[in-house]
């Protein structure tokens, strides 16, 4: 038997006896136990989720539980680029002067 076989139906398992309420509940549990004992995993899952566009540099650095810095300079490391996106000059200039201009 397949070893996705043999998981499916040994979590399954567990479900019918009761030890979790759904397979998602013990799928959650699973994945929470993984990532506890193996904290690295948490790091990898935020560069992947970054890298594709799926979450911003800072939800990235707090799912990998370190601060902004040390999950850029692990990106840096990894030559994987941080595109910053702003507004053109020309529209900058304008809220600029548009603040100047409401004074106090």
């Amino acid at each position: 038997m397949a070893i996705k076989v043999v998981l499916e139906k040994e979590v399954e398992a567990v479900v019918r006896a009761g030890v979790f309420k759904s397979l998602e509940e013990a799928l959650s549990e699973a994945v929470r136990v993984m990532f506890t004992v193996r904290p690295g995993l948490k790091l990898e899952a935020a560069v992947e989720r970054f890298k594709a566009g799926e979450i911003s540099l800072c939800r990235a650095a707090e799912l990998a539980g370190t601060d902004f810095l040390t999950f850029r300079q692990v990106l840096a490391d990894r030559g994987i680029p941080v595109v910053v996106e702003c507004d053109e000059a020309a529209n900058l200039d304008a809220d600029i002067a548009a603040f100047f201009q409401r004074g106090p």
